[in-house]
């Protein structure tokens, strides 16, 4: 074979690989073209039980939560089988999940949606209505779930380049929250799942089923959703305590950073005023956050010097005159109450 026969060959054989990269890169941003695996939840990674997560993706929580596949179908769902359940008991906590999708381009209309369902109950009971047959939540809980997405394809749920959905409240129902947006960077997109309660109640769970993320056509996307927030969500500064520290007290829609950005701190300054690992990223709502430590000194431990005369009496063995008791002030672990112990050095 000729030594032109085999460019050729060669070039043919490039030129073909290159056409094959290029159609399969086309077709993944081809309109209606499914991104996601696992989209019902179905597969599972972990140690069992409840101690696993669907298939990539990746959970953190305020509090330690079970995370399992719920086995059980909602019958009342018509194409909801088993879901991702995450729940406690007898506390409140706050779930962030993270899923990264690589591959796709800059300027790509996409949709992101998931269904959630939520429970709360706070019966020692069943919680399972009379006569309706099924179970009824308790919703002063408070519990409620969104998604967001971050078209830039950063990692953090605390970014101000992620774009967050209303909050709904899907109780006792499955529910879906959609967001289209357009990729900002080659890098991919990631994509999340939020829930948090105000309330502590002794069954707490949400449901996540029948995800997606899809590319849309060109025109298709809602319009202003594509514009990523210039700033992070609006915290109001809360005021100075009385020993001149500033503690935050997390509010519905707060974040790290937005609470840094209200107070005029730095991220890396918040999480180490309140030992906040840097791979951490979910605060609670009611948790106390310091924004600046105590400046102004507690109160004194003041040492009292008592002194009684004693009048002897029938079978007295101490001596006429004067015995000076020292007062041992003891302070109490978890209170600021002082205990006073009188030991006598008696004066013959």
């Amino acid at each position: 074979m000729s030594i032109n026969q085999t460019g050729r060959k060669l070039l043919f054989a490039a030129v073909a690989v290159a056409l094959a990269l290029g159609a399969l890169h086309v077709g993944v941003q081809a309109q209606g073209t499914e991104l996601l695996s696992n989209t019902t939840f179905d597969s599972y990674a972990g140690t069992g039980g409840n101690n696993v997560v669907p298939t990539g993706w990746t959970l953190t929580a305020s509090i330690p939560v079970s995370s399992a596949r719920q086995e059980w179908v909602f019958n009342e769902f018509p194409g909801f089988g088993a879901s991702w359940e995450v729940s406690t008991s007898k506390a409140t906590f706050t779930m962030i999940a993270r899923q990264f999708v690589p591959g796709i381009r800059a300027g790509t209309n996409l949709r992101f949606s998931v269904y959630s369902n939520q429970f709360t109950c706070n019966k020692e009971t069943s919680c399972i209505e009379g006569n309706i047959g099924y179970r009824i939540s308790d919703t002063s809980s408070g519990a409620q779930t969104r998604i967001g997405v971050d078209p830039t394809g950063a990692q953090d749920p605390n970014a101000s380049t992620v774009i967050w959905s209303n909050f709904i409240q899907p109780w006792d129902r499955f529910e879906q929250a959609i967001i289209d947006f357009q990729a900002k960077s080659d890098n991919g997109v990631t994509l999340y799942l939020y829930s948090s309660q105000s309330v502590p109640m002794l069954l707490n769970k949400v449901y996540w089923d029948n995800a997606s993320l899809s590319v849309l056509g060109a025109g298709q996307i809602v319009p202003g959703a594509t514009e990523v927030p210039k700033v992070v969500p609006f915290v109001t500064p809360q005021g100075q305590q009385p020993d001149g520290s500033i503690v935050h007290v997390v509010r519905s829609g707060d974040t790290l950073a937005s609470i840094a950005v209200a107070y005029k701190i730095t991220v890396d300054e918040l999480r180490k005023l309140n030992n906040i690992p840097p791979d951490e990223y979910v605060i609670r709502i009611g948790q106390k956050l310091i924004i600046r430590a105590a400046t102004v000194p507690g109160p004194a431990i003041t040492y009292i010097i008592v002194t009684a005369t004693y009048t002897p009496g029938p079978g007295t063995v101490f001596p006429t005159g004067t015995a000076t008791f020292t007062a041992t002030p003891t302070r109490k672990p978890d209170t600021s109450i002082i205990i006073i112990t009188l030991a006598p050095t008696v004066t013959p």
